[in-house]
């Protein structure tokens, strides 16, 4: 079983070499973005993180202010 393995291995190995032939030199990068997108991209991120705390603060103080006497063994 372990010459079984040993030849598979020792068969498979060099193919495993030959398909993954690349460059080693990396290829400049083309696309390139503007300013104006940069901007509006981290404008985007910040509304919406605002939008995450504002409904995340509104769940909250909308099932939790209202505790009253008979509401306080719901929570």
């Amino acid at each position: 079983m372990k010459k079984l393995l040993l030849m598979g291995f020792i068969l498979l190995f060099p193919l495993n070499m030959v398909a993954g032939t690349t460059s080693a030199y990396a290829k400049p990068q083309v696309q390139r973005i503007s300013q104006s997108e940069v901007n509006f991209e981290n404008e985007f991120r910040r509304l919406w993180i605002d939008h995450v705390l504002w409904t995340s603060n509104y769940i909250t103080s909308a099932t939790f202010d209202d505790v009253s006497p008979s509401n306080s063994n719901l929570i």
